[in-house]
């Protein structure tokens, strides 16, 4: 399967400048190839959470992200974050969708919420509310997912993995998805606005 990100580029693109050091070698062009089976595979990523039935999909992905290193609440909301954008934008059309007005696949039915610190999903906060701001502890062992979901999250990791939690805060806070979700609320207010998938979809596909 083609990477989704592109190895070649040293940026995010539009998020921050080529001379920062703490970019990873990344980008985020969708391979032609991913289109012609976004909509086959997504029948099969509903059924993803079977495999430990107490869990959802975010909670899975979560426990794969810690398989890889203790991380924080505010690190893992970011991840998942991350990983449930780039879902929707390699397994839809954003001109199918507008034209069409279909239904936008997910990677789980459970939304992120605008929160103060960035996007946040209030029942995954809520699992590992009681570490605090400390590091949840590392997963001995990664659920497994299929094939497309397993390079989907490696390569969410290989991008936004190096930046710290105060990092990706700081980035969602620059993306229109957010922005948009807290619309005419102050800054430092609460807020539980979803964050809308359409938006998702047009912001993250332009970054291709």
């Amino acid at each position: 399967m083609n990477n989704f990100f592109n190895s070649e580029s040293k940026t995010f693109v539009g998020h921050f400048n080529n001379s920062d050091s703490r970019n990873p070698d990344v980008a985020t062009a969708l391979p032609s190839t991913a289109s012609t089976n976004r909509y086959n595979f997504f029948h099969n990523i509903q059924n993803v959470a079977t495999q430990i039935e107490s869990e959802s999909t975010l909670e899975l992905v979560a426990r794969w992200f810690l398989n890889k290193s203790a991380l924080s609440n505010k690190k893992i909301q970011k991840l998942c974050y991350y990983a449930y954008c780039w879902f929707i934008v390699f397994f839809n059309d954003l001109e199918a969708v507008e034209s069409d007005n279909i239904e936008i696949n997910v990677l789980s039915s459970e939304k992120f919420q605008a929160w103060i610190h960035g996007p946040v999903n209030p029942k995954l906060y809520h699992k590992y509310k009681k570490y605090g701001w400390n590091l949840i502890p590392k997963e001995e062992k990664a659920p497994q997912f299929e094939e497309q979901i397993e390079s989907l999250l490696s390569q969410v990791w290989d991008a936004y993995g190096a930046f710290s939690a105060d990092e990706l805060e700081a980035l969602s806070h620059q993306e229109y998805p957010w922005q948009n979700a807290r619309r005419g609320i102050p800054q430092s207010e609460s807020c539980n606005n979803e964050i809308n998938d359409y938006d998702i979809l047009k912001y993250y596909s332009s970054l291709r």
